[in-house]
């Protein structure tokens, strides 16, 4: 089955801190999964009604100091089993957001990413290909 998402995705370490306009004084922490231009995926351990709502949401990720904060809303939960629990899988599709925020968070955290990969081969013993310095 082909691949629809038209954005790369990062699998990267961090959390969601979730609440909703008519109700803020109730939040949601939530484990990161991946993220891309368009959104992120995120695992809870407690099933969140809150598919189809518009919600804020502040993103902090390991790689990265800051925080990406805006509004979106949930695509969609499915029901999985993870490291022997269930958990639920949650699609968050950014709605309003500075996207040149977005653009300069995906940069660091690709580039984090790829200098990581080189830092593995090296230490490998293994020849990498291509440019290897800072961008």
């Amino acid at each position: 089955m082909p691949d629809k998402r038209t954005h790369k995705r990062y699998f990267i370490s961090g959390y969601l801190t979730i609440d909703t306009e008519d109700n803020p004084s109730v939040t949601y922490k939530v484990e990161l999964s991946d993220v891309c231009f368009g959104g992120v995926a995120v695992y809870s351990k407690e099933r969140i009604e809150l598919a189809g709502k518009p919600i804020n949401f502040k993103l902090q990720a390991d790689i990265w100091e800051g925080v990406l904060s805006g509004k979106g809303k949930i695509n969609y939960i499915k029901e999985e089993k993870r490291h022997r629990e269930i958990v639920f899988r949650m699609g968050l599709e950014f709605a309003e957001i500075d996207k040149s925020s977005v653009l300069q968070f995906l940069d660091v955290v690709h580039h984090k990413i790829a200098l990581k990969s080189r830092q593995m081969k090296q230490a490998a013993g293994k020849k990498t290909t291509g440019y290897t310095g800072l961008y």
